[in-house]
């Protein structure tokens, strides 16, 4: 069911009635229009009515009106609606009239997510070329079978909310920042009662090499990267997700693609891993790494999988 949000403004005394996610009406006339401004929190498709008779019926949706009406109106501060009263009816002198402004908003869902269990377990995390070679010790966690794509951005964040540069439903979503995923996971967590988050870097590192399972391979489930990844030699754009050969945990895409933000910080750095549609070979293996120094950064290049705890 759709949530509808009422604003009812009664022309005698230009009083104003709101709910849910509209606020802070203002009203007031000027010539043959009537101008209603209002803070609008989500996105909502705006109709406006009149009534003469108090309230008990409505004739709408009215045609004359202008600004911040119709479909996805988007959520703001002094949004201003403007109905041209005479060209819809001529002159209006009736005490009873009521003018009503009906919000109309498709609640958010939670999107289906496929997450992996992997077992925790000991590995051996980096690589000599990178100079970070150490042992890791993870405890059990799930992690996404696939990057987030654009159609779950969009079932939490909201359908105009797309920021991607290349467009589709199932491509993975990109140019989000760091901080632009924390508000994700924070909505997705409302929405579901779950606690997703990001990978660390050693999750995402032990998942991406197959785990328990792992083969020892350069890339995320082979040695050569054509069958697992989507790089700059195979592609000139993100691709849809799981198109490629998974790894030995049924893992899609941690090689190419996009970069995927991982949690942790170094130092004042935040990491991506995974390479990405226009990097090449190196930029993909399984022990690549690389920092942004800006939580702020966006780019087409980078976006990011979930991770939940087992327990």
């Amino acid at each position: 069911m759709k949530n509808l949000v009422v604003i009812v403004i009664m022309s005698s005394i230009f009083g104003t009635m709101a709910a849910q996610n509209v606020s802070n009406i203002r009203v007031q006339q000027s010539d043959e229009q009537l101008i209603v401004m209002y803070d609008l929190d989500t996105m909502a498709d705006i109709e406006a009515h009149v009534s003469f008779d108090g309230g008990v019926t409505y004739i709408g949706p009215l045609q004359h009106v202008f600004g911040a009406v119709g479909k996805d109106v988007s959520p703001g501060k002094d949004k201003v609606l403007l109905w041209n009263v005479l060209r819809e009816l001529g002159a209006v002198d009736n005490p009873n009239t009521v003018m009503k402004i009906v919000a109309t908003t498709e609640p958010a869902t939670a999107p289906p997510i496929e997450m992996v269990f992997v077992q925790g377990g000991t590995f051996t995390m980096g690589s000599p070329r990178n100079g970070n070679k150490r042992k890791v010790t993870l405890d059990s966690y799930h992690i996404g079978k696939y990057p987030v794509t654009q159609a779950q951005w969009e079932s939490v964040m909201g359908s105009n909310s797309n920021p991607s540069h290349f467009k589709g439903a199932n491509l993975p979503v990109e140019r989000v920042s760091w901080h632009d995923v924390q508000e994700f996971i924070r909505k997705l967590n409302a929405l579901t009662g779950m606690n997703y988050r990001l990978p660390s870097e050693a999750e995402w590192e032990y998942a991406a090499r197959g785990g328990k399972r792992s083969k020892g391979y350069i890339y995320s489930g082979s040695n050569n990267i054509d069958d697992v990844g989507w790089y700059w030699r195979n592609s000139n754009s993100t691709q849809p997700v799981g198109t490629k050969v998974p790894n030995g945990l049924e893992i899609y895409d941690m090689s190419g693609n996009v970069w995927e933000w991982c949690s942790g910080m170094q130092g004042s750095y935040h990491v991506i891993r995974g390479g990405s549609w226009n990097d090449d070979i190196e930029f993909c293996r399984v022990t690549s790494r690389e920092n942004r120094n800006y939580s702020g950064s966006r780019g087409d290049l980078i976006g990011f999988r979930l991770a939940l705890c087992s327990e």
